[in-house]
């Protein structure tokens, strides 16, 4: 402790001083100011930091999930938190934040600060919830399927579906004009993990990536129901009934719940039953008289059912095959005994009865030099459905036509003809006849349509390329237009860093002699399917799509992203590789894999076609690379590249 004099010395020497101290204080203060005056004259009045959100917008309801991204940018030298976490920012202002949510109504809260001012915003969701129905106070029915009007036939196997409350009895009816059918029993299904995020993306299918485990849900009951012989049946409806479990079941799922999803509403131990009807009703339909269809889109997909995998694709207008059924939206074809297929209704038209169902004989098929390509002819009286593979070795090539028999005694080669060098064929079954093609040459592409009632497989040869890349033609398709694509932290559209590099594709595409078809040149909106189309009329050689990427909501973009590269035909996996290759190498960034792709943009048939995904423009860092000219230049070459060595491997010189 200080003396009385001690102190006394330091309070007098302080007194002495004050007015120096507090000269120094104004000083610092008008220094401060004069600093903060000149600031405000240079850029203008100091504002408080901005927040900008990309992505989710207000009010979006957003899949079931246990985290998410939050994507936008807040003024840079800011600091931001959202819902409490602390948000890296990178250096552009941009950030994308990988956050915990909870199900139902949910508020994302951003508080954003310089040190001196705030500013905050509060971003309300809804977070799907999937929870089962719980084992509460009744016993509830949801979701009973079929939902659509259907016909059936005798055999048929037919899908009953409901949602209910968990640990119920599930059975089954069929009725209507004649006793009813039934009573069936109905299985408790429980699903281990989100099923929609198996399907919607690659990232969960990874044996080192998320797996979104939840525990064991229940409350899925399903039945199937095979289609007897019905004699006199009008419309017939499924009646859906649940009873409920006993007490004792009751409360031991009632703690079950309760440890992984929260307290449910009391429980009521009385045994209920409930009953609903599908919405959907069954028609029953005999083979007499046997219906036929057209179709009458320009290019048909037919399919394993509703939204289902593809049997086979590029069906032209005016093809016939047998209507077997309708469901919904939907008709079903029978292409052969056996062969099943859906078609969406809007694409068909049902012909007059009494028209005959579409059989020809296959007598004479030939090959004939077109040009600079080959054509494969087959001589049919009807236009009927076809499916086209291509083996691995890429030399040999089967078609199927549905709806074909076999009366084959002459198969004709062109003398001129080098490259087809044997055809066979077989009949697998009635209705399915089986032609197989061995090539001198690997598949560049081909066509496969009719001239009137004839059968044409049209072999596109490779391009005769000189110096560097002269004599070859590519279409460059910058991705999206009136649709923006993904949008970056702070606001660039993909659809403005695809032509970007699309551009300078074209731009040294050219330096090197080539011929480039640009899908669209500016913010002009391209339809989707018009892209393909327009290279197809141009004749192009080889085809690619540039794009930039994103991922789905529940996905983590920190914990996979990178640089990918898309193929849909076997023909085009080769080029895909050495685009992949060449692309990785010029971006620098993780590999996100080389995969085959259902995008609509890489399905024509005539030529080897790829679609590049360069960066992922959601996370901060890749989007300030897509500004940066220097990354656009690399990542354009490495496109480039991918290209010559694609023809340098295919192509004899």
């Amino acid at each position: 402790m200080w003396g009385r004099s001690t102190y006394n010395r330091v309070m007098r020497r302080l007194r002495a001083h004050r007015i120096v101290i507090l000269a120094v204080t104004v000083a610092l203060i008008l220094a401060a100011t004069a600093s903060a005056e000149s600031e405000r004259k240079k850029h203008g009045p100091i504002s408080p930091p901005a927040i900008d959100v990309v992505y989710p917008k207000e009010g979006q309801r957003i899949r079931p999930v246990d985290s998410t991204f939050v994507i936008g940018s807040v003024t840079p030298g800011a600091s931001l938190r959202i819902n409490g976490h602390l948000i890296d920012i990178h250096r552009t202002g941009g950030f994308l934040a990988w956050l915990p949510v909870d199900k139902g109504e949910f508020t994302f809260r951003l508080r954003a600060t310089d040190g001196f001012h705030f500013d905050s915003l509060d971003l309300p969701v809804t977070i799907a919830d999937p929870r089962p129905i719980p084992p509460d106070s009744g016993v509830i029915i949801r979701n009973v399927r079929p939902m659509w009007n259907r016909t059936i036939r005798a055999g048929d196997e037919i899908e009953i579906r409901c949602d209910g409350t968990v640990g119920c009895d599930a059975r089954y009816w069929i009725i209507g004009d004649v006793d009813s059918l039934g009573p069936f029993p109905m299985a408790e299904q429980h699903h281990e993990r989100y099923s929609d995020f198996q399907t919607y993306r690659k990232d969960a299918l990874l044996e080192d990536g998320p797996r979104y485990d939840q525990p064991p849900s229940g409350g899925r009951y399903t039945g199937v129901w095979r289609v007897p012989d019905i004699e006199g049946a009008d419309t017939l409806m499924v009646r859906v009934e649940l009873t409920g479990p006993p007490k004792k079941w009751l409360e031991s799922r009632q703690r079950h719940y309760t440890t992984h999803y929260g307290p449910p509403t009391p429980i009521d131990t009385t045994i209920r039953t409930v009953r609903e009807t599908a919405p959907g009703g069954l028609r029953p339909v005999d083979d007499l008289p046997p219906r036929v269809v057209e179709f009458t889109d320009s290019v048909q997909t037919l399919r394993m059912g509703p939204r289902l995998g593809y049997i086979t694709i590029f069906q032209p207008y005016g093809v016939r095959t047998r209507w077997w059924g309708e469901a919904g939206p939907w008709t079903i074809l029978q292409l052969a005994p056996g062969h099943i297929a859906w078609l969406e209704q809007d694409k068909t038209r049902l012909l007059p009865e009494g028209t005959p169902v579409p059989e020809t004989f296959i007598a004479r098929m030939y090959t004939k030099v077109s040009g600079d390509d080959v054509q494969f002819r087959v001589g049919t009286s009807e236009r009927i459905p076809f499916k086209i593979t291509v083996d691995d070795d890429l030399h040999h090539v089967r078609v199927i036509l549905f709806g074909a028999t076999s009366n084959t005694d002459w198969i004709e080669h062109d003398p001129d003809d080098d490259l087809i060098e044997n055809i066979t064929w077989s009949q697998m079954q009635r209705g399915v006849y089986v032609i197989n093609l061995r090539l001198a040459q690997p598949v560049w592409g081909y066509d496969a349509h009719y001239d009137n009632k004839q059968f044409v497989l049209e072999f596109k040869r490779p391009p005769y390329v000189r110096d560097d890349l002269e004599g070859l033609t590519v279409a460059v398709d910058a991705g999206h237009s009136r649709d923006p694509g993904a949008i970056g932290p702070t606001g660039l559209m993909e659809k403005d860093a695809n032509l970007k590099i699309a551009w300078k594709v074209h731009a040294e595409l050219k330096e090197r002699g080539a011929d480039v078809v640009m899908t669209r040149l500016g913010d002009e909106h391209v339809a989707l399917y018009d892209r393909p189309s327009l290279s197809v009329a141009e004749s192009v050689d080889l085809f690619v799509s540039v794009h930039n990427n994103a991922v789905p909501d529940g996905v983590n973009p920190y914990y996979r992203n990178g640089t990918s590269t898309y193929y849909y035909h076997t023909f085009s996996r080769d080029f895909a590789r050495h685009m992949h290759r060449r692309v990785l190498d010029a971006t620098g960034l993780d590999d996100y894999g080389l995969t085959h792709g259902n995008f609509a943009v890489i399905r024509p048939t005539h030529y080897p076609s790829v679609l590049v995904e360069c960066a992922f423009i959601i996370l901060p860092e890749q989007e300030e690379m897509l500004m940066d000219d220097e990354f656009i230049e690399r990542t354009a070459e490495g496109i480039v590249k991918g290209i010559e060595d694609f023809v340098e491997a295919r192509l004899q010189r």
